[in-house]
């Protein structure tokens, strides 16, 4: 077993599921370092474990439970707080299942940690599902690679995807103000990191939230402002609402890498429509052709889903069919 060192006001993250719920781990972070905690490399050397954990997929709820009870089998004198999206979904309910836990904080204002954790020193058992708050928060620490960070430019998502859960867990789109957005990536380029990636549900919704048009072209032309050598890789448009207006940006400044990570989950127009999506294999081969009638050699990835609800053979060839044509880069 091993050994229970801890400091006072010491914590261990330990993060699980997508790039998203990191910059949330990093969020976490920064906000307990600024209130007097002490960050620890390992949870041998600390007093509370707080396990970052995802909801989204029946594997990954497995995960999150599994991670945080093997935790608690391992540092049984220690604070144990589950985190997170699987935390957000299930809050209340994980008060009476999980008594091995010593607390649940929902992941709509990560920058709230501090107030549970000073719960935590008092209570058996605290509870905390903050309402939707901050999306920023200034970040000391990183957990990506070196020299590289991610950047959220909006939490949530309104686009109602029948098979999505994202909307419950996190909530309705919030945009980041635009200018936040670039003073952040100014700071990370401060600190030495050479490769931004732009993260969201969906980056092209950006700024819909306001009311108006997506302001994702708007942003990366104020981005492309910025002065030195620096990389700026964009991940998840949604392809439905595809801001063609990007791609003479991305064209004119090499700084932005040509690569889209597109979800387009299907290409046969029923099923798409079941799903709660706008598309068909029509529309979506001819988004990927004035991709790359704009930029010569894109690298493009997608995923999708088999066996979907109404999904026939019929349905699975025109799917099929769509993934010999669009000759992309990466599929799952």
């Amino acid at each position: 077993m091993p050994t229970e060192k801890k400091t006072v006001k010491s914590f261990y993250v330990e993060n699980l599921g997508c790039s998203k719920n990191q910059v949330d781990a990093e969020i976490m972070i920064a906000s307990l370092i600024k209130k007097g905690w002490s960050f620890s490399d390992s949870p041998d050397d600390a007093a509370c474990i707080i396990v970052n954990t995802c909801g989204f997929i029946e594997s990954a709820k497995k995960e999150s439970i599994e991670t945080t009870l093997s935790y608690r089998e391992l540092y049984p004198g220690k604070k144990i707080l589950m985190a997170g999206c699987f935390a957000q979904r299930y809050g209340k309910d994980l008060q009476k299942e999980l008594p091995e836990v010593d607390g649940v904080f929902g992941n709509r204002d990560p920058g709230r940690v501090p107030e549970i954790m000073d719960l935590l020193e008092g209570e058996e058992h605290a509870l905390m599902i903050p309402s939707a708050g901050s999306t920023y928060f200034e970040r000391d620490k990183l957990l990506s690679f070196p020299g590289t960070a991610f950047v959220k430019i909006s939490e949530g998502c309104s686009h109602g995807c029948s098979y999505c859960a994202i909307p419950l867990i996190r909530g309705a789109l919030r945009s980041r103000p635009a200018d936040e957005i670039v003073q952040e990536i100014a700071s990370l380029l401060e600190k030495g990191v050479i490769e931004i990636n732009l993260i969201a549900q969906d980056l092209a919704a950006f700024g819909t939230d306001r009311g108006g048009r997506s302001e994702f072209p708007g942003l990366l032309k104020e981005i492309s402002k910025l002065k030195g050598d620096f990389w700026i890789r964009l991940l998840y448009i949604y392809p439905d609402n595809f801001p063609f207006e990007i791609l003479e940006t991305l064209r004119d400044d090499p700084r932005f890498l040509p690569y889209f990570d597109v979800p387009f989950q299907h290409a046969d127009g029923k099923v798409l429509e079941a799903m709660g999506r706008k598309g068909n294999k029509k529309k979506y081969l001819e988004l990927l052709s004035k991709i790359r009638e704009v930029l010569p050699n894109p690298v493009i990835r997608s995923t999708f889903m088999i066996g979907f609800p109404g999904e026939g053979k019929k349905e699975r060839e025109e799917l099929l069919s769509f993934i010999g044509e669009a000759q992309l880069d990466w599929a799952g």
